[in-house]
């Protein structure tokens, strides 16, 4: 009977480390972003949210949406940052990017 106590014992300390130090870690975005524009006003034509503070893109995608604070986990080291409210960047390297451009400048007015 002691043998199972203790064997139960050092299971449930086990356990209890293994998920103390596996799920207290911060999690963190793999997916990195090409390109992050922060502090923007942007217009997300969203109901759920019609405007945001910040745009992560990779590639010709847009990946993330939302705050300053919910998009700086896509930042890497090769990812471009643009601050919209000091820079005036010009987006325009595709033709395909003319939309998002607009709608940048006209959420920026």
């Amino acid at each position: 009977m002691l043998a199972k106590v203790k064997y139960f014992l050092y299971f449930f300390l086990t356990l209890t480390v293994f998920f103390t130090i596996f799920g207290c870690q911060q999690e963190t975005s793999a997916i990195k972003a090409d390109t992050v524009l922060l502090n923007g006003n942007i217009v997300t034509m969203s109901d759920d949210l019609p405007r945001a503070k910040a745009v992560a893109i990779r590639g010709n995608s847009i990946i993330s949406v939302g705050t300053n604070k919910e998009v700086k986990p896509f930042i890497g080291e090769k990812t471009k940052v643009i601050d919209l409210q000091t820079s005036a960047h010009i987006l325009l390297k595709k033709p395909a990017a003319m939309p998002m451009f607009i709608l940048l400048v006209l959420a920026a007015l």
